[in-house]
């Protein structure tokens, strides 16, 4: 719970007792990015990190830079985070979100290239390294990687999530110069 009441306190304890704390100047840095104050939350997330490289301070530094449309720092913040947490496979899908709002198609691939098959047959990645062929022009590979298998199933998508459903569309008008339905299996409108 961040108040104004924690955040006084925590900001006080910065000065003494949690100074060298990486985790209290991440939490602060934290409570700059929630008010908006970005400036601040970059000071003290960059202080996490001299305290203690840290894949935290790694992921709100780039989540600072895409508020800030710094893209390209943003991603090189996050690709640094997630070679710290390879096997935390939440930080690799959040990784590949934000590397995939950031525009890192080159990036992402290549990172997806280089990891092992376990990670790479996460439903929410593979899907990030899909949609990242699309953007780079592999519209071919991207569509037979989608289609492999009787199809792409994501197992954390939402009803009403239209993602997978706007990807299968335009790889097929791309591949095919035409509009079709969307198949069943990709249709997650409510």
């Amino acid at each position: 719970m961040i108040d104004e009441t924690n955040a006084a306190f925590l900001k006080e304890s910065l000065k003494k007792e949690n100074s060298k704390n990486w985790y209290a100047h991440y939490h602060m840095g934290l409570v700059y990015y929630i008010e908006g104050r970005y400036k601040k939350a970059k000071k003290e997330l960059e202080k996490s990190l001299s305290l203690a490289k840290n894949a935290w301070a790694f992921h709100a530094l780039s989540c600072v830079c895409l508020m800030q449309n710094k893209t390209e720092l943003a991603s090189k913040y996050i690709v640094k985070g997630i070679k710290m947490r390879q096997s935390d496979h939440s930080y690799l899908k959040e990784g590949f979100k934000i590397l995939s709002l950031c525009g890192a198609n080159q990036a992402l691939c290549e990172f997806y290239e280089s990891m092992d098959v376990e990670k790479k047959e996460i439903s929410r990645i593979r899907f990030y390294y899909i949609r990242a062929l699309h953007h780079l022009g592999k519209d071919k590979k991207a569509y037979e990687l989608l289609e492999q298998n009787g199809g792409l199933e994501m197992e954390d998508i939402r009803e009403g999530e239209d993602s997978i459903a706007q990807l299968w569309s335009q790889l097929y008008q791309n591949l095919y110069g035409e509009k079709t339905q969307i198949p069943y299996k990709y249709n997650f409108k409510a």
